[in-house]
């Protein structure tokens, strides 16, 4: 009942301003043409191991650790020394790791994508390029590549 008085009145006062000239205003603007085109997101960070100490680190993933999308979880000192790396969330299951080409997820584990960053020593790396694009049909993963 309050709906139907409300809209009864909004016509009734505005039929009264329609008739005074306040909403029988009206303006023509000119064709506006909007151009846009997709930037492509930069979706690959190289790290030069030179420009870096490499006497200062001791793991490949001392490097990844600053990346932006990389998150690194560190195990014990003591006890396992697997990092696990992710990209953009990510882990070792849909992510590749090659060295000098050759892929080397799942070493010395039975249906496993685990990587032993351990077995590759910092001292031998000149660059460290992280791919961190969505899917790549090159690759065959989701999740990026280092």
């Amino acid at each position: 009942m309050f709906i139907v008085v409300a809209f009864l009145l909004f016509m009734f006062f505005y039929s009264d301003l329609a008739e005074i000239g306040f909403c029988n205003d009206s303006s023509q603007f000119q064709e506006i043409v909007v151009y846009a085109s997709k930037e492509k997101e930069k979706s690959a960070d190289v790290v030069n191991v030179f420009k870096v100490n490499p006497a200062m680190s001791f793991s490949i993933t001392d490097y990844l650790k600053d990346m932006a999308g990389v998150e690194i979880s560190e195990k014990s000192l003591l006890g396992d020394t697997g990092d696990v790396v992710k990209i953009r969330g990510f882990g070792n299951s849909r992510m590749k790791v090659f060295e000098n080409g050759r892929d080397i997820n799942a070493t010395g584990v039975y249906g496993g994508f685990y990587v032993d960053w351990s077995t590759i020593p910092p001292i031998n790396v000149d660059s460290i390029k992280v791919i961190k694009s969505g899917v790549d049909a090159k690759l065959g993963v989701l999740g990026g590549a280092v």
